[in-house]
């Protein structure tokens, strides 16, 4: 079988991600050499240190090997490497970091004494906040339907009062996105149920888990590269992802990097409904398991990570303010109270933590999620990758969408037409009555005394209508240009087409117009 390897994996933002089956990773001549695909279709590529500019090396795949030397080479330039499931669970990573014992030590007692409270309503504060941004901002809902639980929050004195806080504004935001459809191509079917949200819950596992319908699908892929971004920016750190502070410590569970992403989750639904509503899918990006799971396929998954560049930076300084609270702590040597039975309290310096006389600076929090990564436009009829953000359709479907504008918006024109033959054939043409020729005749008029009324300043010498007008005007609507001059949509149509050049004296208001 002749395999065919097209261009080398591209490296978005400093983001490499390989899928498919037979992936290899390994160190050919000093640099990584990688390749990937599926069947025939292969990529293969290499990567120098010193040019490569590689941050993640992502692969999603359960075929294929990475060699100790190239495990080594990512070390060397500081790069993490991870492996992702299909149903975007993260099976390995390898991220290299700030190892310190002192800081795990004190991690271990710097989210347990007094300031647990204010530290999760630190990281659920802005997390509320931010989806109340995400509702007003897409107009889903008012943003006053977060309220109490924003208010709940400042007020809890308990860990356990900021938890169900933070629970009731979850049930209420995720209710709202009950009605959110997803655009697919015109021309592909789809499974009635992957155009609407509905609801986070799958119906597989009664958890956000194993999503049913894309939204979710696409919603769970983009919180793993969150993940992932918030182990790295721990790890660095010299933290422990592993012992979370409002998740409860479980197998082979990140707690704290759950913790940490909480604020940052409204930033990344901000991304999927912008997506939602700017791009049109393909059935093709999406497919079903034999169990009614939907999963995203390579393609998507390789455009949506190169978005982890805005993640890691969204999630850093809560990362910060974690870490910060955790040095303060090792430097005081304070170990703090060992884990009880009864209910913490909240510190009476409500407005930052404290550990004795030490005081940690929050992190700013986000009016509204901004700087959100785009991704690549896509045709509303066929999903074919658009070269540019501001078409709809690519240059096959175009046509066939012109074509059924028109018969949408002039086919009780083209009825009139019609109608209009035959009353000519019959020698009844009503264009040519007594009133439409005096009509016709006083137009012509005022158009000669305009002429000669109008000089000539010099001014538009230098101007050349077809260089300097026509090609602004083109942009302007023909409602718009048929107003301005005081003329018939289709005269204005043949001006903007070319096929007529209007008199001089219109020139100054075609630049108004097209400066405008």
């Amino acid at each position: 079988m002749h395999v065919h390897d097209t261009t080398a994996p591209p490296i978005r933002d400093g983001v490499l991600m390989l899928s498919g089956y037979g992936i290899r990773v390994s160190v050919d001549a000093r640099h990584l050499h990688v390749r990937d695909g599926v069947g025939r279709n292969r990529r293969s590529g290499k990567f120098a240190k010193a040019t490569s500019r590689l941050k993640r090396l992502l692969i999603m795949g359960q075929t294929g090997f990475i060699t100790l030397p190239a495990l080594r080479w990512l070390h060397d330039i500081g790069a993490a490497f991870v492996q992702l499931d299909y149903d975007a669970r993260i099976l390995a990573a390898s991220i290299g970091g700030l190892d310190n014992a002192i800081l795990r030590r004190a991690q271990a007692f710097a989210t347990v004494g007094e300031n647990r409270v204010t530290l999760a309503a630190s990281l659920l504060t802005p997390k509320i906040q931010a989806q109340a941004a995400v509702l007003e901002s897409f107009e889903i809902a008012d943003a006053k339907a977060l309220a109490e639980p924003l208010t709940a929050i400042e007020r809890a004195d308990l860990f356990e009062d900021v938890l169900l806080a933070e629970r009731q504004a979850a049930n209420t935001y995720w209710n709202m996105w009950a009605p959110i459809t997803m655009q697919f191509a015109r021309r592909d079917a789809v499974p009635d149920h992957w155009r609407t949200f509905r609801t986070r819950r799958s119906p597989l596992t009664s958890q956000p888990r194993n999503a049913s319908n894309p939204i979710n699908a696409v919603l769970n892929y983009v919180y793993t590269l969150l993940e992932v971004e918030s182990r790295i920016a721990l790890i660095e750190r010299g933290l422990d992802p592993g012992l979370g502070l409002f998740h409860a410590d479980s197998a082979n569970r990140q707690s704290l990097a759950t913790d940490v992403m909480e604020p940052v989750r409204p930033h990344v639904d901000a991304f999927v409904l912008n997506l939602l509503r700017t791009r049109a899918f393909a059935a093709k990006d999406f497919f079903e398991t034999r169990e009614g799971g939907c999963r995203l396929s390579a393609s998507l998954t390789h455009e949506l990570a190169a978005t982890m560049p805005t993640w890691g930076q969204l999630v850093s300084p809560y990362a910060e303010m974690i870490t910060r609270h955790v040095v303060l702590v090792a430097k005081s040597g304070y170990l703090g109270p060992m884990i009880q039975n009864k209910p913490q309290k909240r510190s009476l310096n409500r407005g930052r933590l404290k550990i004795r006389t030490a005081k940690i600076a929050l992190p700013s929090i986000p009016k509204a999620p901004t700087a959100l990564p785009r991704l690549r436009n896509a045709c509303r009829n066929c999903a074919k990758v658009l070269p540019v953000t501001d078409r709809l359709f690519c240059d096959e479907c175009l046509p066939l969408r012109q074509a059924e504008q028109f018969r949408e918006n002039f086919g009780n024109r083209l009825a009139g037409l019609e109608k209009l033959a035959v009353l000519r054939a019959q020698g009844r043409d009503p264009r040519d009555t007594e009133p439409v020729r005096q009509k016709r005749r006083a137009k012509a008029s005022a158009n000669r005394r305009a002429v000669v009324a109008w000089k000539d300043d010099g001014s538009l010498e230098r101007v050349d209508f077809t260089r300097d007008i026509l090609p602004n005007v083109q942009r302007v609507p023909i409602n718009i240009l048929s107003k301005a001059l005081q003329c018939s949509p289709s005269y204005a149509c043949k001006i903007r087409s070319g096929k007529h050049t209007p008199h001089k004296r219109h020139w100054k208001a075609l630049l108004q117009l097209a400066n405008k």
